[in-house]
């Protein structure tokens, strides 16, 4: 697996079937620090490599596309724990670069690699594992601690190039070292490049340190130089510290103690907290030994009131607000003002009507205090409608005996015929007047459709300086009168001045309907406004004549009666009763008593509406001749010729010899107890041929057919057997 940044594996065990590892840090720094274990499943040594690899690694990036094609970026790569490993410091399994060899294909920067502390390494090719033609920074490898690493090579198989190799070894063990792992090919070094080692007095007295020192250009003594001092562990009051002193030159370091300062340090926390009338505490507690004591917190002495309106103040008067303190429960309380605000409720005291403002009075549900507001009325005139004691309106409800306006304009007619309504309006005056501004509220269903006028018609065709008198115009919203002399119309006797015609929908069925005329402005010249009636209409529809047509809804039969229905247009319908026929329809005859020898038989019809049933005699069979043979079953019998056989019984089958032309017939073959006549089946013998006969079925005499249709129709039970002798 591939790693995507810096990472450290700390106490952790890899668990495998059998397979090998591979780790692939991609220039990222690894470290696998302590408490890394490599192991099988159940438990046994791991038996295969823990690869891992400072650089790229095929099909992991690297040199498989131009995004790697060259880094300056240094590979770090740290072991600390760990069995059974392979590291590689630089790349792995670089061949080719898009599919084609080429020289110094790949450059990378530094290669760091340290071995510490317990691990366990096979094998530490520093440079790069079959990386070919891989140019690398300086290779520098590091061997301390109690690691062991079995083999040190430049690299595997392919030539890799790195600027200088140095090792450095401080401890651990070393057991051989190459530039190169088979064939001398491997890692090499530039021009004027070294080949280093440098190792502590104590490495160069170990047994195999000239074996490996000798496969060097240069070697030297590596001396510590500890002036990395940190401190690791702050001293405590009671506890000892730690000092660490590292070696600027390699990974090497020691220790020593920082004695315990015996002065504690105080962390402090309030564990109680001060109130206005009870002291708190503060706690100091030590943060290295857990030593404690406590300070009291003197009482605050200041209340922590909380505050509640214990009486609402109102328009008039003033409330309470009372503070209380929430840990002694000391009060006080404080007043509110007046809100000067009243609580209205509304109540309408009078109505507004057409024309005339309504009153609503609001009272104060505290103190009584009231106002008044006009409610503005809606329309400025009455629709009237007429009644059988005067008028009312169809708005407000106001009633009159009698309507004294001295203009007026009233619906006279309304007529529903066919589909079409029309309404006729008429307006009369005994006041001088300018212009009627009005609507007309016509029932759900109508719409307009044309109208016809007997003053100037306003239309988009007619230029109204044409207009010199009294005009009609109609608008969806609102149609006028005007008087188009720039004056005063004096007064006008009634007149029907405008037909109204709509078409009607047929989902209009009312009985009865109002077309009501609201006056929506009426004024003179001087624009004052004038008083004038609008009288609607309440239609009527006429009384209905129903004019039925006929139908048969249920055909009469022989024994029961049929239904007539009539049906009027208006969907009003009644029936009457059409009159059994008495006349039954009768099917086939059926026998349903076979004729005997001598004795009648009898069939019957039914009628297929009412099952009545009829029947009658049939003719009885003729008597059985004297002359015939009945065989009993499996009776086998040489009979003379006769000119007819009669069969008669419950048998199986016979057999008959001779030479002769016999006729055979069933004519009084039992079935189910019943005589039956069947036909008569001529066979002739053919020399040498046997004929079985069998009900039902075709039989094959040479080249002599017996149909079906002509079989004998006898008992399944009997056989005729023919045989010629």
């Amino acid at each position: 697996f591939g790693l995507a940044d810096d990472t450290t594996f700390e106490n952790i065990t890899f668990e495998t079937a059998g397979g090998s590892f591979l780790l692939v840090a991609q220039h990222h720094a690894v470290t696998v620090g302590k408490g890394v274990e490599m192991r099988n499943f159940d438990g046994s040594t791991l038996g295969k490599a823990f690869w891992v690899v400072g650089g790229f690694q095929w099909n992991f990036g690297g040199c498989a596309g131009p995004k790697y094609m060259s880094t300056s970026k240094a590979t770090n790569v740290t072991v600390l724990s760990g069995n059974d490993m392979i590291v590689v410091g630089g790349a792995r399994d670089f061949s080719t670069v898009n599919g084609v060899k080429s020289s110094n294909a790949c450059t990378y920067g530094d290669v760091n690699v340290h071995i510490g502390g317990t691990a366990q390494v096979s094998t530490l090719y520093a440079g790069a594992y079959a990386a070919a033609y891989t140019t690398v920074g300086n290779v520098n490898a590091e061997i301390f601690g109690n690691a062991t690493v079995g083999n040190i090579y430049g690299a595997y198989v392919h030539n890799t190039t790195a600027s200088n190799v140095t090792l450095l070894w401080i401890g651990g063990e070393v057991g051989a070292f190459s530039m190169a792992q088979t064939n001398g090919v491997g890692l090499k070094t530039a021009s004027g490049g070294t080949v280093a080692l440098e190792a502590t007095e104590d490495v160069q007295a170990t047994a195999n340190y000239e074996a490996v020192a000798a496969k060097f250009k240069t070697t030297s003594t590596h001396t510590h130089s500890h002036d990395n001092v940190v401190v690791t562990r702050e001293a405590t009051c009671i506890e000892d510290g730690e000092m660490t002193y590292f070696c600027t030159g390699c990974s090497d370091s020691f220790t020593e103690p920082i004695p315990a300062t015996g002065e504690h340090t105080y962390k402090s926390e309030v564990t109680k907290e001060a109130t206005c009338v009870e002291a708190g505490e503060m706690t100091y507690t030590c943060t290295g030994c857990g030593d404690s004591y406590t300070e009291a917190i003197p009482a605050t002495g200041e209340h922590t009131y909380t505050s509640e309106v214990t009486k609402e103040a109102t328009c008039v008067e003033a409330g309470e607000m009372t503070h209380t303190c929430s840990v002694c429960g000391d009060s006080y309380t404080e007043p509110t003002p007046a809100t000067g605000e009243h609580t209205y409720t509304s109540e309408v005291t009078k109505d507004a009507t057409c024309g005339k403002v309504g009153v609503k009075t609001y009272t104060c549900t505290v103190c009584g205090a009231t106002k008044t507001e006009d409610i503005p009325f809606e329309y400025p005139y009455h629709q009237w409608l007429p009644t059988d004691t005067g008028y009312s309106c169809a708005v407000c409800n106001t009633t009159a005996d009698t309507l004294s306006a001295p203009t007026a304009m009233r619906v006279e007619s309304v007529t529903v015929e066919n589909g079409t309504a029309t309404v006729v309006l008429s307006l009369e005056s005994s006041a001088p007047f300018s212009a009627l501004r009005f609507k007309l509220h016509v029932p759900e269903g109508f719409t307009y459709a044309s109208h016809v006028t007997t003053l100037g018609d306003v239309t988009e065709d007619v230029d109204p300086s044409t207009l010199t008198d009294l005009a009609f115009a109609y608008g969806t919203d609102a149609m006028a009168v005007v008087y188009i002399k720039g004056q005063d119309l004096a007064s006008m006797p009634k007149t029907n001045f405008v037909t109204l015609t709509y078409t009607v929908a047929d989902t209009f069925t009312a009985e009865t309907a109002t077309v009501a005329l609201e006056m929506v402005e009426a004024i003179n010249i001087d624009l004052d406004v004038l008083d004038v009636d609008g009288v609607g209409y309440v239609w009527s529809a006429p009384a209905h004549t129903h004019e039925y047509t006929s139908e048969v809804t249920k055909e009469a039969t022989c024994g029961e009666d049929g239904v007539r229905t009539y049906t009027c247009t208006c969907g009003d319908s009644y029936t009457e009763a059409i009159p059994a026929t008495g006349e039954h329809t009768f099917g086939e005859w059926v026998e349903t008593t076979p004729a005997q020898p001598g004795v009648a038989g009898e069939e019957t019809r039914t009628c297929t509406v009412c099952g009545a049933t009829e029947t009658r005699a049939t003719d009885p069979l003729p008597e059985v001749p004297e002359t015939y043979v009945a065989y009993e079953a499996d009776v086998v019998e040489t009979v003379t010729p006769k000119t007819t056989v009669y069969l008669a019984g419950d048998y199986s089958g016979i057999t008959i010899s001779g030479e002769y032309t016999l006729d055979v017939t069933g004519r009084y073959a039992n079935r189910e107890g019943a005589i039956v006549t069947d036909p008569i089946v001529a066979y002739t013998p053919v020399d040498g041929v046997k004929a079985i006969v069998r009900p039902t079925a075709t039989t094959v005499v040479g080249s002599t057919k017996i149909s079906a249709s002509n079989s004998l129709e006898v008992q399944s039970s009997i056989l005729l057997k023919f045989m010629v002798s």
